[in-house]
């Protein structure tokens, strides 16, 4: 039913969200964070089905519970990962999808799932500036 009054509805800033943490999972603070098929926080990997959520902002070791008895909040935004060392990102890459080769590195093909792990912002020595906040739109 369409409104006929002012509708009060809430608002989020979509810098973070509170995740419930995966049965039997560690997950570290500052990698890349994604969410599986249940909706439950899971390192990222090159695994069928996983949506890249964002960065992990503290360490949480759910590894002898189950599913949401530990939760995570994972920020969304702009951090550096590692690139890949047998698929690295380039300058070509810039503004472009890169992929999760793990919970800390991208690379520029995606591997056999293509998880996206956000587009790539820079990249200097250090590795690959991605930003998350269009990861699971990204392809």
């Amino acid at each position: 039913m369409a409104a006929t009054v002012d509708f009060d509805s809430p608002k989020r800033t979509g810098d973070s969200v509170n995740r419930d943490v995966a049965a039997s999972t560690e997950i570290f603070a500052g990698t890349i964070a994604a969410i599986n098929a249940a909706g439950n926080a899971v390192p990222a990997a090159d695994t069928a089905g996983l949506k890249v959520d964002g960065f992990a902002s503290a360490h949480v070791d759910n590894s002898d519970g189950d599913a949401g008895d530990l939760n995570i909040d994972v920020e969304r935004g702009i951090r550096r990962v590692n690139n890949s060392s047998t698929n690295a990102v380039t300058v070509a890459e810039i503004n472009k999808v890169v992929y999760v080769e793990d919970d800390q590195t991208v690379n520029k093909d995606g591997g056999t799932n293509h998880i996206a792990a956000g587009i790539c912002v820079d990249l200097d020595d250090d590795g690959v500036w991605v930003d998350t906040r269009l990861a699971p739109t990204a392809i």
